[in-house]
């Protein structure tokens, strides 16, 4: 008669890591010591391995990982994963794999030595960060796109605290990041809006929408200046402002020769045409009263006159 119980209770506890390991989220495999070769075979996979590969246990083991490499994987971080196995070191990666149907993913990859039987064996957890590693390459775009962008940008919680600018929002308004960030859009405010103005403004982004229109606003030494403004609000899932993003061009050059074409409109228009038709009207006069001389005199300045009040009319 022998006493089992304690092995019955080894079993069980092996049972359960066993169950733990294969329906684990993570993909988890073991890999044999280094051969001749310099290969290191894999000898376990779980479900989460084959569900993120797409290649089955059978198709798997014993098979070195590089299996899951292909064209765009970096050689350094491949390098970096052997310098770690050689020296029996844990070590953590993000490295580009493919998946069995060629398409590539990210995967965070951290291998581990453990001893068993005097000899080194090494497990592998592998988590598909793909989507986390796009994010992070979107955001860098955005910010390239935001530094390199020549108008103002701005973006705000939804109380409308500044939450980040770009370099060119600095070169406006001439607040640099470490003034603006934690304040609110007001700091801008040059009092020649009305406050009709703003009502609508935020009625308008808090119902979703974009706001678009010109806006008086004050640079950071006092000065003013004019900028055509756009403010989108970002939604989340439940329809709510999350963020607004603020696109600011300033305008003020445009404005200012606007102002001058006017100007220039105006003594055209008013101011010469008026004269002309004076000097015309004389020479008419003195054209009815006159013979010889004076009469093709009158009849010069009859002629000029009407030359200049029509490139007035064109101008």
């Amino acid at each position: 008669i022998r006493d089992d119980s304690d092995e019955g209770r080894l079993d069980e506890e092996l049972l359960r890591k066993s169950e733990a390991m294969d329906h684990a989220p993570v993909g988890i495999t073991i890999a044999e010591p280094t051969t001749e070769a310099g290969d290191n075979p894999l000898i376990y996979v779980n479900s989460a391995f084959e569900r993120d590969t797409g290649y089955t246990e059978a198709e798997a083991l014993g098979r070195d990982c590089r299996f899951l490499q292909g064209p765009e994987t970096d050689p350094e971080t491949v390098a970096e994963i052997r310098r770690a196995l050689d020296e029996g070191t844990p070590v953590t990666v993000e490295i580009l794999n493919y998946r069995k149907d060629g398409t590539p993913f990210w995967n965070r990859l951290t291998v581990a030595p453990i001893e068993m039987d005097a000899e080194m064996y090494y497990v592998g957890f592998q988590e598909d960060i793909t989507e986390r590693v796009d994010d992070r390459q979107e955001l860098r775009r955005f910010q390239r796109a935001t530094k390199a962008a020549r108008q103002g940008f701005f973006i705000t919680d939804p109380d409308g605290t500044i939450t980040h600018v770009n370099p060119a929002f600095e070169e406006i308004t001439g607040y640099d990041e470490r003034d603006a960030i934690g304040k609110k859009p007001t700091i801008l405010k040059s009092g020649q809006q009305s406050a009709e103005y703003y009502h609508q403004l935020w009625e308008t982004i808090l119902d979703g929408e974009t706001w678009d229109a010109e806006i008086i606003d004050e640079r950071a030494n006092g000065e003013f200046y004019y900028a055509h403004q756009t403010i989108s609000p970002l939604l989340d899932e439940d329809g709510e402002v999350e963020e607004l993003v603020a696109l600011q061009t300033d305008i003020t050059e445009r404005r200012e020769r606007e102002r001058q074409l006017k100007t220039f409109d105006r003594v055209l228009r008013h101011n010469l045409r008026n004269e002309l038709t004076v000097v015309k009207g004389h020479a008419e006069l003195i054209r009815s009263t006159s013979q010889g001389p004076a009469f093709d005199s009158a009849e010069t300045i009859i002629e000029t006159t009407e030359r200049l009040l029509n490139v007035a009319n064109k101008g």
